[in-house]
């Protein structure tokens, strides 16, 4: 009975020591796992000051074609070819963020973010990123105040990465 008790506590051992390598390898998928969300979540955040500075480009020269078409419209001629370009243009911003489009008796549009002014007739309000309480950047705009993302591009990104990607490392 003294070498059957010998092997239970070699087989009890060798559990144990199988267990223990389980643990470790699954500890470092953990790690690994983790890591690579992080890496996502930095990317998303990369992402979100990108299509800021987007949305930002997309407004100026939107803003800058209001001023060409009124200019030719006030000439009495037809900005047919200025006005599809901006119309391509706001269909790109529209992608990203969910516009208003308020056309005006002088050629000229004003495009809203859930009510707020991001072009009227040339002049094109900015937006920004700061930073939240957990460094993800954080689209405003550069005079203050937050903007409503609604169910573009931009907004989807910032919901992954703030719900979904921080969920799973939580």
């Amino acid at each position: 009975s003294g070498e059957s008790a010998v092997l239970r506590i070699a087989r009890t051992l060798a559990a144990r020591a199988a267990g223990v390598e389980q643990a470790s390898t699954l500890t470092q998928r953990f790690a690994r796992d983790a890591a690579q969300l992080t890496t996502l979540v930095d990317g998303a955040n990369f992402q979100v000051g990108q299509q800021v500075a987007q949305v930002n480009d997309l407004a100026t020269q939107i803003a800058s074609l209001n001023s060409q078409i009124q200019r030719v419209s006030v000439s009495g001629d037809h900005p047919n070819d200025l006005a599809d370009q901006r119309d391509l243009l706001l269909d790109q911003l529209n992608r990203i963020l969910p516009v208003t489009i308020d056309p005006k008796a002088d050629g000229t549009v004003t495009v809203l973010v859930a009510g707020t002014a991001l072009v009227e007739h040339d002049v094109a309000r900015t937006m920004t990123t700061i930073p939240d309480g957990n460094g993800h950047s954080v689209p405003t705009w550069s005079s203050g105040g937050s903007v409503s993302l609604g169910t573009g591009q931009l907004g989807a990104l910032v919901s992954v990465r703030d719900t979904t990607l921080v969920g799973y490392l939580d």
